[in-house]
């Protein structure tokens, strides 16, 4: 794979982006690459985490969301806004990815982002190019740059592995849980902030520079996320890693980044379900 070939994958996720609400033919998205259907369709996996009808289902369903809470519009005219063809399928596809119908998620009038835009990096590395994927790159921009303080990277333990013994849909509702359990420790601490995903099973907290018991709060953090899920008829126990290191605003933000996701791996390559920090 080139530069070029990762440049026009990254114009078709904008072209995405800015057509969520208009009809989109996955035909026209591969023809900007020139590449056949047999190479793309798995070149796109491998570099975004998921396929292309996924993404466009998923990144639809996360705009929505905004709607739902900001707005009046009825559920039925959001669904028809966003491609969906009637009310019943769009709230199975929401509910799907959220854990809530639509109604549910209005009702509780919090704003959140189950599955932000994905950006891919690229860059040259001892002569050979190196990608990253990231959700919500944007935000992360926006909050690293406007205070210093201590970032916390946490990933999920084994989630591939709770994907193929539950499924999917269960590890979608896994997802969903946990940023409102994280939200909650925010909260029960009285810090504004909430977690972002910048991964498939991972999240990113920015804590101010006036908070000082990070202890107290990672430890929280590992206490409730460990708390069993229940998803129809079963329970699943999950655990988290979590990386830790301050940060300055007038620091290249890629370059903190990199050292918390660097601390999240030393936490589990240490055994998981624990806290490093740098």
């Amino acid at each position: 794979m080139n530069r070029k070939t990762v440049l026009q994958i990254q114009k078709i996720l904008k072209t995405i982006e800015t057509n969520l609400q208009e009809p989109l033919d996955r035909r026209k998205l591969i023809e900007m690459t020139y590449l056949s259907s047999a190479a793309f369709y798995p070149l796109f996996r491998n570099l975004i985490g998921t396929s292309v009808k996924d993404y466009i289902q998923r990144r639809r369903l996360s705009a929505s969301c905004k709607d739902l809470v900001d707005s009046n519009k009825s559920i039925l005219t959001i669904a028809l806004q966003y491609q969906y063809e009637s009310y019943e399928s769009y709230s199975r596809a929401f509910k799907r990815l959220t854990g809530l119908s639509p109604r549910q998620y209005r009702k509780t009038g919090v704003l959140t982002a189950p599955y932000g835009p994905v950006t891919i990096m690229a860059s040259y590395s001892k002569g050979d190019l190196e990608m990253k994927r990231r959700m919500n790159q944007k935000q992360i921009m926006n909050a690293l740059r406007s205070h210093s303080g201590i970032l916390l990277d946490i990933d999920i333990d084994e989630f591939e592995a709770v994907n193929q013994k539950y499924g999917r849909d269960t590890g979608d509702y896994i997802l969903s849980e946990i940023p409102k359990r994280i939200n909650q420790v925010l909260v029960s601490f009285s810090i504004r902030g909430e977690a972002i995903r910048i991964h498939n099973d991972e999240f990113l907290v920015v804590l101010p520079d006036s908070v000082e018991d990070h202890d107290s709060i990672t430890e929280a953090f590992l206490s409730q996320i460990r708390f069993p899920y229940q998803f129809r008829s079963e329970m699943i126990c999950i655990t988290v890693s979590i990386g830790l290191t301050p940060y300055s605003m007038k620091q290249d933000w890629t370059e903190s980044m990199e050292r918390v996701e660097t601390a999240m791996k030393s936490a589990k390559t240490n055994g998981k379900n624990q806290t490093y920090k740098s």
